[in-house]
């Protein structure tokens, strides 16, 4: 039995058994030396297992997106269980032998400007630009995926992979509003300024600005533009002045 020392090698009270080992002499299985051994493996286990638990749940109370990857499944509170929505859904469909069933984002139970949906008999499927990622990953739960774009194409592009020729797919015309060219947006605010108690005689239009419409005409919208000047998202450096003759 030996004395406990500090690092500057004092003797402190209380013992300790210490036990050498070596290739000639066969190991130590009993003894005071043996059961402190086991009482201090079994510790440092106990000692691992809690911190490590409390790192994970810390982890989880810091996670505000979702994580469908691991099992049970981690959905932070502020998701949304749809289950009995989508199988209320899908049962609508079925008598009308829908193959999908398609929701734009002017549908009054989606949120946000930009979105469009599709379930399906087995899936449920968002599209949406860099705006809502992170919104969707707090207010989704597991019975969606997110595919990260929102361009037409890529949902067409879906839907023709997805289902057989033939297939059939619904949607609500009442919240589908028809493409608008870009006259046509013109012609709107042009009529919105000869409305307007000032009378102005032109106005001046930047990619982030918004008009004095009833609903937000920024440039990129107005002349259906993209582009990539600034990081992220699809605005770019640019300004209008919209006369009622011209346009500049």
């Amino acid at each position: 039995m030996e004395r406990w020392k500090d690092e500057n090698g004092t003797e402190k009270g209380g013992y300790f058994a210490a036990a050498t080992h070596s290739e000639d002499s066969p190991p130590v299985t009993d003894g005071v030396g043996a059961k402190m051994s086991s009482h201090g493996c079994l510790l440092a286990c106990i000692l691992a297992a809690a911190l490590a638990g409390n790192n994970v749940s810390a982890l989880m109370e810091r996670s505000t997106e979702r994580n469908c990857s691991i099992n049970p499944p981690y959905l932070p509170v502020t998701v949304v269980d749809t289950t009995l929505r989508l199988t209320a859904l899908r049962a609508t469909m079925k008598p009308h032998s829908l193959a999908a069933y398609i929701i734009p984002s002017a549908d009054a139970h989606l949120v946000g400007l930009c979105g469009t949906v599709v379930v399906t008999e087995t899936k449920a499927v968002l599209w949406t630009d860099s705006r809502y990622w992170v919104q969707a990953e707090r207010q989704m739960d597991c019975n969606w995926m997110l595919e990260r774009d929102s361009s037409i194409s890529t949902i067409a592009a879906w839907l023709l992979a997805e289902f057989p020729r033939g297939g059939k797919i619904g949607f609500d015309p009442f919240v589908f509003t028809p493409r608008r060219t870009w006259q046509m947006k013109v012609e709107e605010i042009r009529v919105e300024m000869a409305m307007n108690p000032y009378k102005p005689t032109a106005l001046l239009l930047s990619a982030l600005d918004e008009t004095a419409c009833k609903k937000p005409m920024e440039l990129i919208g107005l002349f259906n533009l993209r582009g990539n000047d600034i990081p992220h998202n699809p605005f770019f450096y640019s300004y209008t002045l919209l006369t009622m003759q011209e346009i500049m």
